[in-house]
């Protein structure tokens, strides 16, 4: 169900570059271009997909949650306004980035 689930996600045109930002909300980028890559053949819109995941929640790389864990050692407390407001920058960031993936991708 999951196999046919990703096959058909990855066969459209866009399907593997939306599949990639959505993944990567909730798993990271990195093993979602894991993931999709095993189900599509056009590696270029996941590989841009899942660079402009990384954008968005906190979740969305890796990157964003060893920054956070820097962040509360540093401070020493549990503090949770630095992430949200990072995160509310990271969603309009990924916002405009889709809009350019798509033009991306149109004219590659």
């Amino acid at each position: 169900m999951v196999v046919s689930l990703f096959e058909r996600l990855t066969t459209t045109n866009n399907g593997p570059f939306i599949s990639g930002i959505v993944l990567s909300q909730f798993i990271s980028n990195v093993p979602a271009a894991v993931l999709l890559s095993a189900f599509t053949g056009r590696v270029n819109a996941v590989y841009l997909g899942v660079s402009i995941g990384g954008l968005g929640t906190i979740v969305a790389s890796l990157a964003n949650l060893l920054a956070w864990r820097q962040y509360q050692r540093q401070i020493g407390e549990v503090n949770y306004s630095f992430p949200f407001k990072l995160m509310v920058i990271n969603l309009l960031l990924l916002v405009i980035f889709i809009a350019l993936g798509f033009v991306i991708l149109k004219i590659a």
